[in-house]
């Protein structure tokens, strides 16, 4: 589970990174500002992760999250 998981983050990441990227090519006017803020999003998800699974544990414990039922 945790391998298709981690599979579907890379191809959502790869996918962000490269609208972004083509996105920034496409419209060359302030160029900086969208690589910036495609960045900042990209940013915020691992970090949402981080505290969406710190609280999930603390709520149903670490055993019951990381599967040692």
């Amino acid at each position: 589970m945790l391998l298709v998981e981690r599979i579907v983050y890379g191809l959502t990441y790869a996918a962000l990174l490269l609208v972004t990227l083509a996105y920034s090519i496409e419209y060359r006017a302030q160029v900086g500002v969208r690589v910036g803020l495609g960045r900042a999003i990209q940013r915020i998800g691992p970090i949402r992760a981080l505290l969406v699974g710190t609280s999930f544990a603390a709520l149903i414990g670490a055993n019951i999250h990381f599967g040692d039922v």
